[in-house]
Parts: C-alpha cells; sequence; structure tokens
C-alpha cells in the first residue's frame, strides 16, 4: 500500500481536508466556526473551541477513515498543533462508533485534569482497555502551542511532544475496534462529549508510522517526500524496465534483496509476488 498523508485539516478558515482522501470535516454541534490565530501568529487559521457547545468537528468519511480500525494499514500517524489548559479528559482527537459507547481510540488532556499531560485511550469492542488513560511525561497542554504526533505501527506506539518522543511508553496489544467516526475536538459517539477547550491546528492523518524525521518535517509544516509508487518498478529506481523482472526472479529463485515495496513488486496487480510479475 502506498504511504500517504490520507486526510489534512489545515482548519485555516475552514474545515476541508487537503488529503488524499477528502474527508472534509463539517460543525456536528454549534453555528459557524470560531478560527483564531495559529501557531505561527496567523490570524483565523486555527479552530477554537468552547469545551461546550459549539463547532465540533466531525470527519465525513468519503476514504481510509477511521484510521484506526482500517485492515488495510499497519501503522497510522496521527499529529496535529494544540493550544489549551490542563483539563479534566477533554479530547483533541478521537475515532468512535455510532452503533456502541464501547469501542474508543483517543488522543487528549490528562483524565484527571491535574496535569499538561497527553492522554491517550483505547478501548476495543470487548470493553477492554489495552491503553487506559496513558499518560504523557512531558507537557502540551499549558496554554501555549505544542505539536503532538501519536505512532502506532500494529501497537509498537510512540508519542512525539514538539518532536522529541516522549519517555513514557504507548506500547500495547491491539484488539478489534469497529469504528466509524472521526472527530477533531471531542467524542462522538451516540452523542459529542469529552469536548475540548481551547484552539487546534495542522491536524494530519498518515497511513503509515512516521519517523523523527518525518515527525519534525509535519511540525514544521512541510510536505513529506515520498517515493513515487509505479507497480511493476520491483528494483524502485523510479523507472519500469527489464531491470525490474531481473530483480524479482533473482528475489524470489536466488536468494535477491526484498523489493522495499511489495506491492510495487506484483506487476500484474493479482495480490501475490511470484515467477508472472517477473
Amino acid at each position: 500500500v502506498p504511504r500517504e498523508l490520507v486526510s489534512h485539516w489545515k482548519l485555516d478558515g475552514d474545515l476541508g481536508d487537503a488529503g488524499a482522501a477528502g474527508n472534509d470535516g463539517v460543525t456536528v454541534v454549534g453555528g459557524v466556526p470560531v478560527f483564531g490565530e495559529d501557531h505561527d501568529g496567523n490570524a483565523e487559521s486555527a479552530i477554537c473551541l468552547d469545551g461546550v457547545s459549539d463547532n465540533f468537528v466531525q470527519a465525513v468519511i468519503n476514504e481510509d477513515l477511521p484510521i484506526y480500525s482500517n485492515i488495510k494499514f499497519s501503522a497510522f500517524t496521527v499529529a496535529a498543533w494544540v493550544k489549551g489548559l490542563p483539563q479534566s479528559d477533554r479530547r483533541v482527537f478521537s475515532e468512535g462508533s455510532t452503533l456502541s459507547d464501547t469501542p474508543l481510540f483517543t488522543i487528549g488532556t490528562d483524565n484527571t485534569g491535574t496535569t499538561g499531560a497527553v492522554d491517550v485511550y483505547i478501548r476495543t469492542d470487548a470493553n477492554t482497555a489495552p491503553v487506559a488513560h496513558r499518560h504523557s511525561q512531558g507537557i502540551a497542554f499549558d496554554d501555549t502551542w505544542h505539536h503532538i504526533a501519536y505512532v502506532d505501527s500494529s501497537g509498537q506506539a510512540v508519542l512525539y511532544i514538539d518532536g522529541v518522543p516522549d519517555a513514557t511508553d504507548f506500547s500495547y496489544t491491539k484488539g478489534v475496534l469497529t469504528l466509524d467516526v472521526t472527530a477533531i475536538g471531542g467524542v462522538l459517539r451516540a452523542a459529542a462529549s469529552y469536548r475540548f477547550q481551547g484552539c487546534i491546528d495542522d491536524v494530519r492523518v498518515y497511513n503509515y508510522a512516521l519517523s523523527q524525521e518525518e515527525v519534525m518535517d509535519a511540525m514544521e509544516g512541510g510536505t513529506i517526500e515520498l517515493p513515487k509508487f509505479r507497480r511493476g518498478d520491483s528494483d524502485a529506481n523510479g523507472g519500469l524496465n527489464i531491470t525490474d523482472g531481473i530483480f524479482t526472479l533473482n528475489f524470489l529463485f536466488l536468494g535477491g534483496p526484498a523489493p522495499t515495496c511489495r506491492e510495487a513488486s506484483d506487476a500484474n496487480n493479482d495480490g501475490q509476488v511470484n515467477i508472472t510479475d517477473g
């Protein structure tokens, strides 16, 4: 599967998704969204929420969301700029279900409200919580802007605050979560709840685990350059020629190096890499 920035809500005065999937946001509760100053000091370039009733953002799911439960991807990253005071159990990003209050994937504030730590909470369909309000050691909620990035590769999870990996181990054993809602600024199940009070900016969802260098690039507002996907380009040199067939056959029968992208090596797109691709 090609590595992609699935969704990117810039929140620069609107709720549109600039990512590949086009999962635009809508206001779930309240009227016209309120936009304030972003982390760079630009006016009306971050969504600001009152924590009570207004501007709770839900993504209109067009493709590849909810990211946590998408079986196409073994890893994902959620990144955003946040600004808010310590507050009890408020969520800046969440995925839930309209059919059940049980499954949840959420990133937000310390559930006790006593610190400015980041709090990750994950609960399965079976009502078990492999990540039950696990708190960062670093601070992201002190009424100044901070960048957070949650990187999860099949349960091997790291939280970055301002580009630095947090000392807390967020890894866990993944369970089944049946999800159908993605939201910014709270939790949406049968109704909206756990609304965040503060501002959120530049929310990004990737279908792969970012490296620390890539987290820094996202934090600085850059666009991560990914290798161009070309089906049949088995040796990943950017061209389609006889060397790709040789590379595939060497891998299959002579102990040659494995392709860096098996999907590219699947030249005939039948879901397998075998002699027919060579």
